[in-house]
């Protein structure tokens, strides 16, 4: 067993262990979830405590990906489609490191600092993804993480669902 699987088997007793202590039914914590947490070089993980992309058997989780860039900036400056693209080019990353891929995405949620420019970011969305298109969700903020940042987007992706091909 390679320190990976090992990990991972710890990680899974843990939290049975929990379950069990918790009072939990015996079926929460009989079966075994894979869980694997994703990293994507080009996307920096962030100081706070979550996980970017988590692996739950053939799902895939991801947190908000915003256009921010290696130095805080916004990628794209107060370009939204320029900034749309940026977040899904992150997202493209995360899934193929995922073993997925833009296709398999299933469901996003989008946050937009201006409704009123979702033409745009409707745009860019379909330069990036193919129909038949993922489920959609669009809300209005009031702010993002980080000055300048105007689009946000999680993602659920199933591995192998293949949407778009």
């Amino acid at each position: 067993m390679d320190a990976g699987a090992r990990i991972g088997a710890i990680a899974g007793a843990e939290r049975r262990g929990r379950a069990q202590a918790l009072g939990a039914p015996s079926h929460c914590w009989s079966s075994i979830v894979s869980i694997r947490r994703i990293v994507c070089p080009e996307v920096p993980e962030s100081a706070a405590p979550f996980s970017q992309c988590l692996v739950v058997d053939q799902q895939v989780f991801l947190s908000g990906v915003t256009a921010a860039g290696s130095d805080g900036q916004a990628l794209g400056g107060n370009d939204m489609a320029a900034q749309t693209r940026a977040c899904l080019a992150k997202i493209a990353c995360l899934l193929a490191a995922a073993g997925s891929g833009l296709c398999d995405v299933v469901k996003l949620t989008i946050y937009t600092t201006d409704i009123s420019r979702r033409a745009e970011i409707s745009a860019a969305r379909r330069e990036v993804l193919k129909e038949p298109f993922p489920c959609s969700t669009l809300v209005e903020v009031k702010a993002l993480a980080a000055p300048g940042l105007m689009v946000e987007i999680d993602a659920t992706a199933m591995i192998g669902a293949s949407l778009g091909e």
